[in-house]
């Protein structure tokens, strides 16, 4: 993926579905996997244990947009129980894309 794009996905879980969301996550990551994502790393904070972040890349631009918005679908199931998950619902997840500079 010469012309990748890096993608960082940040959000703070409640402390209730911990277990919850660490179990989701297993199918997050296949489901990326499956839109081209590679290199899919998961981090938490260590000054803020709910606090994750998701790093990975993806081919294209388009791809970034394709998986932020199934991600941000009312309709997902998968993430429609991930947005319930998290402190402030969906509209508290941040993206960023970043490409790197020439």
């Amino acid at each position: 993926m010469t012309n990748s794009f890096q993608v960082f996905i940040e959000y703070e879980v409640k402390k209730t579905f911990n277990h919850q969301y660490e179990h989701l996550m297993k199918n997050v990551i296949s489901l990326l996997s499956e839109f081209g994502a590679e290199r899919i790393e998961w981090y938490s904070l260590t000054h803020q244990t709910n606090k994750y972040i998701e790093v990975f890349q993806v081919p294209t631009e388009a791809h970034f947009y394709a998986l932020k918005k199934i991600r941000t679908s009312k309709s997902h199931a998968l993430f429609t129980h991930f947005e319930n998950f998290v402190e402030g619902g969906g509209a508290s997840i941040q993206y960023w894309a970043l490409k790197k500079s020439s």
